[in-house]
């Protein structure tokens, strides 16, 4: 039996003088930052169309699934390092979901930080509702400006995942069902 292993695709750097080293243009290091209004230059409330254009690359859906814009499914931006989804609602940008360790949000929170690590984060900010699914887990609810909200899921202890939307998808953790 033989085993294979996937390579990470190579990452083009720029000499500069004085020796330091930066990524190409149009090459992306890290994953982009969850910030107030969205991840990156793509914010909540933006059109397909212009979270495409802010991101820089393709989203498209998982597998075969219908097209996002048509009513109501999560998008993922194609060839960005990190695993996030875009939720559309209706053509516009409700939400984004991150499972992925390598995405974090602009004050470096994410999975597996604490739920300790939040709370010192953002103090009595944070809303705590008991978790639907797991015993000892809790939903971090966090408001933000212009009507959104920041939801970590922990097991109790450690952060799970998280995303950043409108109100009322961002509650939902499954929307389109």
């Amino acid at each position: 039996m033989s085993v294979h292993r996937r390579r990470a695709p190579p990452v083009c750097l720029v000499l500069l003088a004085g020796g330091l080293l930066l990524p190409a243009a149009g090459v992306l290091a890290a994953p982009p930052a969850v910030n107030a209004s969205g991840i990156g230059a793509a914010r909540i409330g933006m059109t397909v169309a212009e979270a495409r254009a802010a991101l820089g690359v393709p989203l498209r859906p998982l597998r075969d699934a219908a097209p996002a814009a048509a009513g109501c499914g999560f998008l993922y931006p194609d060839g960005l390092p990190g695993r996030y989804a875009l939720l559309v609602v209706d053509g516009i940008i409700a939400r984004v979901d991150v499972r992925s360790r390598r995405v974090r949000t602009d004050s470096g929170l994410g999975v597996t930080s604490t739920e300790l690590a939040v709370r010192n984060r953002y103090g009595d900010d944070i809303e705590t509702r008991p978790h639907e699914h797991i015993p000892e887990g809790r939903y971090l609810e966090v408001p933000l400006p212009e009507g959104l909200r920041l939801v970590f899921e922990s097991n109790g202890e450690i952060v799970l995942g998280f995303r950043l939307g409108r109100l009322p998808e961002v509650r939902d953790r499954a929307p389109c069902d």
